[in-house]
């Protein structure tokens, strides 16, 4: 039912209650506060203290004080108003319909203190069994005595002609409470939280109205906290097929732990008529650490469509409520963003951490939007295994941990978070030319970033529209390969007459991919008495795995291979992908340039630490398969080889058996 919905009398009503609910008191309209504990801390005021039901982790304390017009302490235990037929769930839009009696022999002067100005718009107490501290009378009728349940009919015996019974509807819309210019004002003062001293102890002097004071709480012995722990795991990509001959192999994971506690205090003063904000101000602690890691393993190229994902959704911590005054909501959600292209070959984890022992995030009263930070510790980041891959890949992992504030209807709509952000961002690519040959943008890097930053949003109140920034941010790089550019290379040699020496020096890079370079030198001497020195170098530079135009590839059976040729220098890096025992598949690259030969069409194999793709059931690997294009010619060259008889599977690792092949 609505403010205008008609509750008619019973006929048989007592001559008090009637009397009564037809007065429209002026007399004695003094001001009267109304006062509300929540965790049994009692707020230094002159008011009586209700202790609260609510749940243990929050303590505080709510003021409202105006006049006896449109305050009453109607539900108070020392009130001879006594409230029946409550639901401690509450209707939050309609309210409740219930019974309420006054037992008095003096009625009209014990109980008239609710009709002052009438009863209707009236701000009332309410026992601790209707789910409610306060709510707005909507009507006070009065009806039978016969409407009381028996079992307080019983309890009131003979004292029952002395109680005048009425039907009281109320609800929580506080707003609807009517105001015009030159009305007293209902003001209020609010003071909540999980923190022993409410909001920050260093703005006790923030903390005061000069009609409402709340004393500052400040037992830190009574410190709770909120316990946060979510475990995040997140596939970025699982493809495991062929196409057009080439096997497509790649698992993208990101996993993310935080576990912590959250601790806040909010302290708010305004009025409920009207409905306006004077001053505000919050307090967030956070004790946490938190981990992601993302793991890659697999061979191929492949593209991430772009994604912003919410791998947590929208979750509730322990919350707080005042039926139409006030709500606190704490939530934890995380979202997951990525986007790029990857090459990889091999398997890589790469992580990011950081322990945040004392965070602080304090925001201001009369709008004061600067918050302040107090004993971080930064965080770190590392990878694990080496990784070789041609990216432009981001991934940035955002937990957010909040508290969602509402007061009232119009006065404020506002969320305070702190918000971690785990960005893994992998950049750079190795290209190869033709004539001459040469590196370009030659170095690989994989970075980590960390930051720590707050979102202070407000749809309604002094906080203003969303703010953010960083209390601090790490940027590190995880991983980072370089390859070495070729260097040309000049040397006279002087010998003996008519001695032809040829010298061949072979050069490799330590980083993955592979850099060779050959140099061949030449010297002859012409004459017996004059020495002429002639010399010739070749430098010959292949850079694996990014393949010359067109690319190379292998397929057939269980075995997928992949390697870079150039027919005229042959130089060779074979990828394969096994399987150990427990079914967990693993990438190896080999550098089989020593073990491979062609000569005249004809491809030629041996070694003794060739990896190749099998199945451990079977051990069936069926055939080592190249093909080639001609770096000058283009022309594309196919051969082949069974390698089958020389994988053995020796205690659990996948080996191979050099041959004379």
């Amino acid at each position: 039912m609505g403010d205008n919905a008609v509750i008619t009398p019973e006929p048989d009503h007592f001559a008090s209650a009637r009397w009564l609910s037809s007065q429209q008191y002026t007399r004695d309209d003094s001001n009267i506060q109304l006062s509300y504990t929540i965790g049994g801390l009692s707020p230094a005021t002159h008011g009586v203290s209700h202790k609260a039901s609510a749940p243990s982790v929050y303590q505080g304390s709510i003021l409202i004080s105006g006049p006896a017009s449109r305050v009453s302490d109607l539900g108070h235990r020392s009130s001879p108003w006594t409230i029946v037929g409550c639901n401690s769930s509450p209707d939050l839009i309609n309210g409740q319909t219930v019974l309420a009696y006054c037992r008095s022999t003096k009625p009209k002067v014990e109980c008239a203190d609710v009709f002052v100005g009438g009863a209707k718009n009236t701000i009332i107490t309410l026992p601790a069994t209707c789910g409610a501290p306060f709510g707005r009378i909507v009507a006070l009728v009065p009806t039978s005595t016969r409407k009381l349940p028996s079992s307080v009919l019983a309890q009131l015996g003979r004292s029952a002609k002395d109680v005048s019974v009425f039907t009281l509807k109320f609800d929580y819309n506080y707003e609807s409470i009517p105001y015009k210019s030159g009305d007293a004002q209902v003001k209020f003062a609010i003071d909540i939280g999980t923190l022993g001293g409410g909001v920050s102890p260093t703005s006790v002097s923030k903390r005061s109205d000069s009609d409402l004071q709340i004393q500052k709480r400040s037992d830190r012995d009574n410190e709770k906290d909120i316990k946060v722990k979510k475990e995040i795991k997140y596939i970025l990509a699982d493809v495991h097929e062929k196409k057009k001959g080439v096997k497509v192999d790649l698992k993208a994971t990101v996993e993310s732990k935080f576990e912590g506690s959250l601790a806040f205090g909010y302290h708010i003063t305004g009025t409920i008529t009207p409905p306006k904000l004077k001053r505000h101000s919050a307090f967030m602690k956070s004790d946490s650490s938190i981990s992601a890691k993302l793991s890659l393993t697999g061979l191929t190229k492949y593209t991430f469509q772009k994604k912003d994902v919410k791998v947590v959704p929208k979750t509730g911590l322990p919350g707080f409520s005042v039926p139409g005054l006030i709500t606190l909501c704490p939530f934890v959600e995380a979202d997951l963003k990525s986007s790029g292209d990857i090459d990889i070959n091999g398997s890589a984890v790469a992580s990011t951490f950081a322990t945040l022992p004392n965070i602080e995030l304090s925001i201001g009263d009369n709008g004061a939007k600067k918050p302040t930070i107090k004993g971080v510790e930064g965080g770190g980041l590392k990878i694990t295994q080496h990784l070789d891959l041609s990216a432009t890949l981001e991934m940035d992992l955002e937990p957010k941990l909040a508290v969602s504030i509402k007061v009232l209807k119009r006065v404020v709509d506002a969320e305070i978070a702190l918000v971690p952000s785990f960005a893994l961002i992998a950049k750079g690519e190795v290209e190869l030319g033709h004539r001459p040959i040469h590196a370009v943008n030659p170095c690989i890097e994989l970075d980590g970033k960390l930051a720590l930053g707050y979102e202070i949003s407000g749809k309604k109140g002094g906080w203003g529209t969303q703010k953010s920034g960083d209390f601090w941010s790490l940027k590190e790089p995880l991983y980072k390969k370089c390859l070495q550019k070729p260097t040309p290379t000049t040397t006279t040699v002087s010998h003996t007459p008519t001695t032809t020496t040829t010298t061949t020096t072979t050069t490799t890079a330590t980083s993955s991919p592979t850099t060779t370079t050959t140099i061949t030198t030449t010297a002859t001497t012409t004459t017996a008495t004059t020495t002429t020195t002639t010399t010739t170098t070749t430098t010959t530079t292949t850079v694996s795995p990014t393949p010359i135009n067109p690319p190379c590839a292998a397929a057939g059976g269980d075995t997928a291979l992949m390697d870079t040729c150039d027919l005229h220098f042959f130089k060779s890096l074979i990828t394969g992908r096994c399987q150990n025992l427990s079914g967990v598949a693993t990438a190896t690259f080999i550098d089989i340039n020593k073990y491979i030969g062609f000569n005249n069409g004809i491809l030629t194999f041996g070694g003794s630490d060739f990896i190749a793709t099998c199945s451990i059931d079977s051990l069936h690997c069926t055939t080592l398969q190249t093909r080639c294009a001609d770096s000058i010619t283009g022309t594309a060259v196919t051969a082949s080889i069974d390698i089958s008889s020389n994988i053995r599977n020796i205690n659990g690792t996948l080996t191979y058996i050099a041959s004379n092949n």
